[in-house]
């Protein structure tokens, strides 16, 4: 009976340590209507980065893409592309606003 508790163990954490690329979490800052917190997210490709969060959004609202400097424009390119799959900044926003 032990053998098989050891096994299980094994077959759990190994299929937990597998899945960690295809998953992500993203917090969200508090607005109006609903407290911040943590979502968890299936990402579009595997990587190795679990935690984001999103470098277009200040406080209580989202900053327009020109409006960025520089490498706030680079890292929320990043964002989309390993949060939503998408290279497509306007397309990334309308995603963000949702």
């Amino acid at each position: 009976m032990k053998v098989r508790r050891k096994f299980v163990l094994i077959g759990v954490v190994l299929a937990a340590v597998l899945s960690c690329p295809f998953f992500g979490f993203v917090y969200n800052l508090p607005d109006e209507e609903l407290d911040g917190g943590w979502d968890i997210f299936i990402k579009p490709s595997p990587s190795f980065q679990f935690v984001f969060k999103n470098p277009a959004e200040t406080k209580y609202d989202l900053v327009p893409f020109d409006q960025l400097d520089d490498a706030r424009k680079e890292a929320t390119r990043r964002y989309c592309k390993l949060r939503y799959g998408l290279d497509d900044i306007a397309e990334c926003y309308r995603w963000m606003m949702v």
